[in-house]
């Protein structure tokens, strides 16, 4: 009886913790910035298009107790796990975006 009191709780906290994808977008934008950005003038350039861009370029596969979330830059394919607010790059290219920006 325990255990199973012990599992609900800790998938009830995982339900709650289910990052959303407003979460990711605000945890991504400065691991983007960082990777495709190294001067100032492409930071700032950078900062004013990565939150709305990466908004519209990425989709969240809800499964309850976290999550998938897969940015699509072109032909380039990034999938995250988003679990307890955390998030883990699930493949091992990085992110791109210079591509995407004119």
């Amino acid at each position: 009886m325990r255990v199973l009191l012990v599992l609900l709780a800790v998938a009830l906290l995982l339900a709650v913790t289910n990052p959303s994808t407003t979460e990711f977008v605000e945890w991504a934008v400065p691991q983007v910035m960082e990777a495709n950005f190294r001067w100032e003038l492409e930071r700032a350039l950078g900062s004013v298009v990565a939150k709305p861009l990466l908004t519209s370029i990425t989709t969240r596969r809800d499964y309850a107790l976290f999550s998938v979330f897969t940015v699509r830059s072109g032909e380039q394919q990034t999938r995250f796990l988003g679990i307890a607010k955390q998030f883990l790059r699930l493949d091992d290219e990085e992110l791109d975006l210079r591509q995407l920006m004119p």
